[in-house]
């Protein structure tokens, strides 16, 4: 019954200002997140199904230029919240045993994302005609 994914796990500081995706990830945990049949486990994390008050699962909304960015489960209980980072493709098809919200967060600015596609595009051309 339980489902293991491979993670990285953290436990936000600030949920109102820490955003799902950005660079306080360079201090993350990796490990097991295991959806057992009563908790969610990572590493010494025992967190009761009960005990959430809120999940939210975040995934990047330029799918077509950051596929390989992670969804971002984020976990909300009287005393912490926490952060769980698993590849998308582990997640899709699988029903998390409890209640989640699914969104979808911009991970760059759209100025930004335009700019690194074009830049993916000229690299493509220069590759195939030089």
């Amino acid at each position: 019954m339980d489902k293991t994914f491979h993670a990285k796990g953290r436990i936000v500081k600030n949920p109102g200002a820490q955003k799902p995706f950005g660079w306080e990830w360079r201090k993350e945990r990796h490990g097991n997140l295991v959806f057992s049949r009563n908790s969610l486990q990572f590493l010494e994390w025992n967190i009761p199904y009960s005990d959430i008050e809120e999940a939210v699962l975040y995934s990047p909304s330029e799918s077509y230029l950051l596929s390989f960015i992670s969804s971002v489960l984020r976990v909300k209980t009287v005393g912490e919240v926490y952060d769980f980072a698993v590849e998308r493709l582990n997640v899709s098809g699988f029903n998390i045993p409890f209640r989640v919200e699914k969104q979808s967060e911009p991970i760059l600015k759209r100025k930004h994302s335009i700019l690194i596609f074009i830049a993916i595009v000229i690299a493509v051309i220069l590759k195939v005609f030089l």
